[in-house]
């Protein structure tokens, strides 16, 4: 591999708590060389090449690369977006570097077993940050999701 170059990119959509932690562990699994998985690139986007890899549990600390590092797969996922606006979302190649291949994936839950999860995670865990993200109390929050899922719907069956 030549500097700062991703053998597969895989970008993946999905709302939160559809299961994409568990797709990208099952793709990362599949590979053995370096990697680095970044978590939710569009609320969090990378700033430097120097950004480390997030945690996967398929992705053991010896394989995990800087952002800016030759590897053979890069993951990241972008949660809650709505397709049309993230479409040709991407991670800057100045950060993450050129890929040999690109391959984008959408992960779609059953939205009754979708929002079931997000209400209960929300119960259970009423204190935790990420908890009162999965349905925010501002005015029109919970139309928006609905919308959410019915464009990721859409463009799935597409």
């Amino acid at each position: 591999m030549q500097d700062n170059t991703n053998q597969i990119e895989v970008r993946l959509f999905a709302m939160r708590r559809s299961g994409s932690h568990a797709f990208l562990n099952w793709v990362c699994s599949l590979f053995d060389g370096p990697a680095c998985f970044v978590n939710d690139a569009t609320r969090h986007p990378p700033k430097s090449k120097l950004h480390p890899s997030d945690d996967l549990p398929a992705l053991q600390p010896s394989r995990r690369v800087p952002l800016g590092s030759p590897k053979q797969l890069l993951l990241y996922n972008l949660e809650d977006t709505f397709p049309s606006r993230s479409k040709n979302w991407c991670l800057p190649p100045e950060l993450a570097g050129e890929s040999l291949r690109r391959v984008t994936f959408l992960l779609l839950r059953d939205p009754y077993n979708l929002f079931a999860s997000r209400i209960r995670s929300g119960e259970t865990l009423p204190d935790e940050p990420f908890a009162k993200k999965l349905f925010p109390e501002a005015p029109g929050a919970e139309r928006r999701l609905r919308r959410m899922w019915i464009e990721n719907d859409r463009e799935y069956l597409r």
